[in-house]
């Protein structure tokens, strides 16, 4: 298990970024995508408040100068005021840049369905 937060540090906008590719894209569980721009505006909004939570099955691979880092979370928190859960899988692919630097260019999720009770 990982007890890290894979943006800890979400009210550093700055730090985000710059672990985050100019080509940074992220898609959803909902297949709905983003570029570099609109993560960052829904990570550090004011309206998001994420709980405490741990990564479990916390795995790290590397093919050369790509690590795939994969995952499964948790995350409870709010959004406006309105609780939510975000039980999910996840893949992360960092690239080393030509600059050396590991920065993540894609950040995929698919969402755990809850058993039938």
């Amino acid at each position: 298990r990982a007890v890290v937060s894979r943006w800890a540090a979400r009210s550093d906008r700055a730090a985000i970024a710059a672990n985050m590719s100019d080509s940074f894209m992220q898609i959803g569980s909902d297949g709905r995508t983003g570029d570099k721009a609109a993560f960052l505006e829904g990570i550090t909004a004011d309206k998001l408040v994420i709980e405490p939570y741990t990564i479990e099955e916390f795995r790290v691979r590397f093919y050369g100068d790509t690590a795939l880092i994969t995952g499964r979370t948790d995350m409870h928190g709010s959004w406006d005021g309105k609780p939510f859960r975000s039980h999910y899988r996840f893949t992360d692919t960092y690239v080393r840049e030509a600059d050396g630097h590991w920065r993540v260019v894609n950040v995929q999720t698919t969402e755990i369905a809850e058993p039938a009770p």
